[in-house]
């Protein structure tokens, strides 16, 4: 299984052996975050993003993850966002109103304003970010784990 995303000047490819959702973002972007969740999300993740209205990298965990989470399911933009939830209780959890699957999900950076989010079967995992250099040779990059679920 694969997905694939793209943002400014990088793009990411996720592989598995099981379903996998993948999405990034460039977080210098000048976006009303809290204006798209109230319109698009689940009202748990609204009331979490309106308590840390000062921290606007949350509401774009949030978007990356439902992102990653409908690619994760094949659904694409067929399935409502507001069915589903991420929220932070020590750590990442995933909740429905429905009978969705639960993934496993991770948020990574690799640089400064360089954030994904990725969905998975749980399980263990292994993340690598390579990047392909001019001389056409994949270099690792040094990845950081923001946030996570327990089984993650």
């Amino acid at each position: 299984e694969f997905n694939l995303t793209h943002s400014d000047s990088w793009a990411l490819l996720a592989i598995d052996s099981s379903a996998i959702g993948i999405d990034t973002e460039n977080m210098q972007r000048k976006t009303d975050i809290l204006n798209i969740a109230r319109h698009n999300f689940h009202p748990l993740e609204i009331d979490f993003l309106t308590a840390k209205a000062e921290e606007l990298q949350w509401g774009f965990y949030y978007w990356m993850l439902k992102e990653a989470y409908i690619k994760y399911l094949g659904a694409g933009l067929s399935q409502r966002l507001k069915d589903f939830y991420f929220t932070w209780q020590e750590c990442l959890v995933f909740g429905s109103e429905t009978t969705l699957p639960i993934p496993a999900a991770a948020v990574l950076s690799w640089q400064q304003d360089a954030v994904a989010a990725l969905c998975f079967e749980p399980g263990e995992v292994e993340f690598r970010l390579l990047q392909l250099t001019a001389q056409n040779q994949w270099v690792p990059l040094e990845t950081e784990l923001l946030v996570q679920t327990a089984d993650g």
